[in-house]
């Protein structure tokens, strides 16, 4: 039985880590924010992509602790896979890094001119 939770978090981690980038953007569209508050958002990315890697590395942490915990408890012996449990953790921190640069360099990129453009005309 294959879960996906591992690929969940990665997804996640990978949006917050880029809403230093994308978060300004939205709230201009929603028209909470304006220039101010997106330089503001655009200053602290390194704590985005912290909080990011905090929420990866602790949803991983804590979803394989609680697989190896029940596999533990069960009356009959089962074998925790630790291969498979690597393999997932490292294809959630490459879906990580996947959805972090895809969105700070493809889609922000893609989608700021044309935001700016369209709330900013004079």
């Amino acid at each position: 039985m294959t879960t996906k939770k591992p690929i969940k978090i990665g997804l996640l981690a990978g949006f917050i880590a880029s809403l230093c980038c994308l978060g300004p953007l939205i709230l201009i569209v929603l028209g909470i924010g304006g220039v101010s508050t997106a330089l503001a958002i655009g200053q602290k990315s390194p704590y985005f992509l912290a909080l990011g890697i905090l929420i990866l590395g602790g949803g991983l942490g804590f979803y394989y602790w609680r697989q190896h915990q029940e596999a533990c408890q069960k009356c009959e012996v089962v074998r925790f896979n630790w291969q498979k449990m690597l393999a997932l953790i490292i294809l959630a921190c490459a879906i990580f890094f996947i959805v972090y640069y895809l969105l700070l360099y493809v889609v922000v990129p893609w989608l700021a001119p044309l935001v700016y453009k369209n709330f900013y005309s004079y």
